[in-house]
């Protein structure tokens, strides 16, 4: 069987061979087992991530501040792709979590709905940051909002 795996080759747009594994025994310790140190080193590299998740937001409020939307648009398309070939969907929920509507314009917010349509059952935030979106454009745009709505829901 012929299976994506990050291990399987260097790249990660490849096709390979999964890695083969012997009998399904664990070997690993339970969670309450668990060390507090490998506790604690797992949740600082998850800190890091999320820190460098953290800069990237900032990085498209500045993109979006100095009046750059197609930078913006492509910051936003190239990054959410990268962690979907990753399946770093925690990443993107994260984002959709905390994304400040107030420093993105229409375009974008309908951008970060029509990017993560795909990957909708596996990011469990999208729907709320359908709510949120759908709120504002009821506000701002009343008469075209559920056109623009159809395509990204």
């Amino acid at each position: 069987m012929i299976t994506h795996h990050p291990l399987a080759s260097p790249n990660k747009n490849t096709w390979g061979p999964a890695p083969v594994v012997g009998p399904l025994v664990s070997t690993t310790k339970s969670w309450s087992q668990s060390s507090p140190r490998s506790l604690s080193a797992s949740h600082e590299a998850r800190s890091i991530e999320h820190d460098a998740t953290y800069a990237w937001i900032e990085e498209l409020y500045r993109r979006v501040a100095e009046s750059k939307p197609h930078a913006a648009m492509d910051l936003l398309l190239q990054q959410f792709d990268d962690w979907f070939d990753a399946r770093r969907f925690s990443d993107v929920d994260y984002v959709l979590r905390t994304i400040d509507l107030d420093k993105l314009d229409t375009t974008l917010q309908l951008g970060l709905l029509g990017f993560t349509k795909v990957a909708r059952d596996q990011l469990h935030a999208r729907a709320a940051l359908l709510t949120r979106v759908e709120e504002r454009l009821r506000g701002t745009d009343p008469q075209r909002c559920e056109r623009l709505l159809a395509r990204v829901r």
